[in-house]
């Protein structure tokens, strides 16, 4: 696994970009630089934030055509997140002198584990654990609409604490209306890349209970036929809809985040931006 995982460069991305995780982290340290109350620890941040990209990148790495074996793959891939989080969990009580490290793992030698507030690599486990939950469901194995709204909700969680923590120095606190907002600002993210997402053998999205119980009891590549069936542009466009209202609704929760007033200001003009910028993109493709 070692030799595999020296040869994946940080900045090989996948089609479409950077993950929604470390680009939803990257976009909020970014802007929290200028707004923050204080913000000791911005470059630790950000090669945090690249370092979880990089973790999620190789997950969704595509498999080669003609090699699929999704069930060696998620083995491979479940293995890697579980050495990073064993990594994350070590370097935050000393650094381990004994481990051979990739040039993706060695931006945890790096980063001020001591210093910075222990809740940030608790935050980092629990985001690697829903990367780690993508990793087992590879080969279009699909979750009930429970079990993704947690691993939505649980990862954009992990980024706003992440990112509260080392701009204000303490955690947010969590109530349901910003839950809501963090599942469906998941969901539309899921919703752009689920071209990508099918490539690498993954579904991000929620499914009726008749469909999730016929792909259970069937082989990958029917399944890719089922799901590309089921999701038909005005689905798709639909199921977008839907999601950017939801981000709509939640909105208002933004205002009762304990954060300093600019960056629930900045925060709520990005999303109105993505929203709009959205809505504009379904309205063209119609």
């Amino acid at each position: 696994m070692l030799d595999s995982l020296s040869e994946y460069n940080t900045n090989d991305r996948l089609q479409g970009g950077m993950r929604y995780k470390a680009l939803t982290l990257l976009e909020h340290l970014m802007s929290a630089k200028f707004f923050c109350e204080r913000f000791p620890f911005g470059l630790a941040g950000l090669q945090l934030a690249r370092y979880i990209d990089w973790v999620d990148d190789y997950v969704d790495l595509r498999p080669n055509e003609g090699e699929i074996d999704f069930e060696k793959d998620r083995i491979r891939k479940i293995g890697f997140v579980d050495r990073q989080i064993s990594l994350i969990d070590s370097f935050g009580r000393e650094n381990p002198s004994d481990v051979i490290l990739t040039e993706g793992e060695k931006v945890l030698m790096n980063l001020p584990w001591q210093e910075m507030p222990g809740e940030v690599k608790d935050s980092a486990i629990k985001l690697l654990e829903t990367i780690r939950d993508d990793a087992a469901h590879l080969g279009l194995n699909p979750r009930s609409e429970e079990v993704l709204r947690q691993n939505f909700v649980t990862s954009m969680i992990c980024i706003a604490q992440i990112v509260s923590l080392l701009s204000n120095g303490r955690e947010i606190v969590v109530t349901r209306g910003l839950e809501n907002l963090a599942y469906w600002w998941v969901l539309k993210d899921s919703l752009n890349d689920i071209r990508e997402d099918l490539e690498s053998g993954l579904i991000r999205l929620p499914l009726p209970d008749e469909i999730i119980i016929k792909l259970n009891q069937i082989r990958f590549e029917e399944r890719l036929t089922e799901i590309k069936t089921y999701l038909t542009p005005e689905r798709l466009n639909k199921m977008r809809r839907q999601t950017l209202d939801g981000m709509l609704s939640s909105l208002g929760s933004i205002w009762k985040v304990n954060v300093p007033f600019f960056q629930r200001f900045m925060v709520i003009n990005y999303l109105l931006y993505i929203i709009g910028r959205n809505k504009v993109k379904i309205i063209k493709e119609v």
